[in-house]
């Protein structure tokens, strides 16, 4: 295993074990255009679902409608197109966005793991 994806997955798993989680996902720096940081944002929400698809939704069920509700919020942001009209309005959008994409995935996190231990004290 190479040793700079276990300090990334390191890093991950911190992330969601802090309390409280704090999701930071990996997007281009603040600095960045508006437009590259929108589509980043979206391509993320994208390969979380994508992710989270592939560990398979039997580890997931069952889902909280919560954790239902977020994973269509982050359908609709992957299938978004951002519009760049006013660019003051744009970064409050995307900052309001990224903060709502940072608490779900914390909260889908913490959903999926009780989700994971109710079940296996189910099964006894």
């Amino acid at each position: 295993s190479h040793p700079l994806l276990q300090q990334f997955l390191r890093s991950c798993r911190a992330q969601f074990e802090s309390t409280p989680a704090r999701i930071e996902p990996l997007l281009p720096a603040p600095e960045a255009p508006l437009p590259r940081r929108a589509a980043a944002l979206v391509e993320w929400c994208r390969g979380f679902l994508g992710g989270f698809g592939l560990a398979g939704m039997a580890l997931h069920a069952p889902l909280s409608d919560d954790a239902r509700e977020i994973l269509g919020d982050f359908g609709a942001i992957a299938g978004a197109r951002f519009a760049h009209t006013d660019a003051g309005a744009d970064a409050t959008a995307l900052a309001e966005v990224l903060e709502f994409v940072r608490t779900a995935a914390a909260l889908l996190h913490r959903d999926v793991r009780a989700a994971a231990r109710a079940g296996k004290r189910s099964l006894h």
